[in-house]
């Protein structure tokens, strides 16, 4: 089942992990192809190592303080 064993890195930008993983011939394993919004501060995609292992790459925004 996908995430039941993987490896997850925390990064500060993933749309340039989202392009280095194209440029590297992998996929990103959604259907959209894009990143998983978990919540509006925390988006992920999952991709395979070249020996088929799931990895997680999770990008999370600091919240932005309210209006005063």
């Amino acid at each position: 089942d996908l995430g039941v064993g993987h490896m997850l890195f925390m990064v500060s930008d993933l749309d340039a992990i989202m392009s280095r993983i194209r440029g590297a011939g992998l996929k990103i394993l959604a259907r959209s192809g894009e990143p998983v919004y978990l919540n509006p501060q925390v988006r992920a995609v999952f991709t395979r190592d070249p020996d088929g292992f799931f990895v997680e790459f999770m990008e999370r925004k600091e919240a932005s303080p309210a209006a005063e």
